[in-house]
């Protein structure tokens, strides 16, 4: 059992992952689907003729979790590996936590290079994916409620916000910013699902 715990702002919430069913990832999937919507309603306005295939509407589509965005979460602290009872996990957790301001000697041109954290197995991998896209989905219903009972005051812009919109800030920001570079990322070996 994996007890995540989402903060700042979210301590009230938390959430224990073992779920009665399974939590599907399909992080390849979902990114396609969004690209394909982000893409068909320009095709379909310049070809009224054409019968283009209706894909799903971003704002229906969750995370696109792949080893960054578990990264993230665990470094921000939307997830606590604290007390996990995977010591993997729990090993991985402490070092993205802490990782920033440490100094690397490593360069890839002029970014540093990315820290790979510990390696996980399939499952393992999948347990802090799965918490991600629970953090995220509980990310976005926080953010819907603050730009709620903001009333209009700076908050406002959260109504829209979507998984897919956190997710590719999160992405972002881990690939731009130096300092989250320096995050062990979370390894997994033999995949190609990212």
């Amino acid at each position: 059992m994996l007890i995540v715990t989402l903060i700042p702002g979210f301590r009230d919430m938390s959430t224990v992952l073992d779920p009665p069913e399974p939590v599907y990832i399909f992080k390849k999937v979902f990114f396609l689907l969004f690209a394909l919507h982000q893409r068909l309603p320009a095709r379909a306005r310049s070809n009224p003729n054409e019968k283009i295939p209706q894909v799903p509407d971003s704002h229906v589509l969750p995370m696109f979790v792949d080893n960054v965005l578990p990264t993230m979460c665990v470094h921000l602290g939307f997830i606590d590996l604290s007390e996990c009872s995977v010591p993997a996990l729990r090993a991985w957790g402490a070092a993205a936590t802490a990782a920033t301001g440490q100094a690397t000697s490593e360069t890839d041109g002029a970014k540093k290079k990315i820290r790979e954290g510990p390696s996980l197995t399939a499952e393992e991998a999948y347990i802090v994916r799965a918490a991600a896209l629970d953090a995220g989905r509980i990310a976005v219903e926080r953010a819907h409620a603050l730009a709620a009972a903001s009333d209009g005051a700076g908050l406002s812009w959260l109504a829209d916000m979507t998984e897919a919109d956190l997710d590719g800030y999160l992405w972002s920001v881990a690939k731009d910013d130096p300092e989250l570079r320096k995050v062990p990322r979370m390894v997994e070996l033999g995949t190609v699902m990212y």
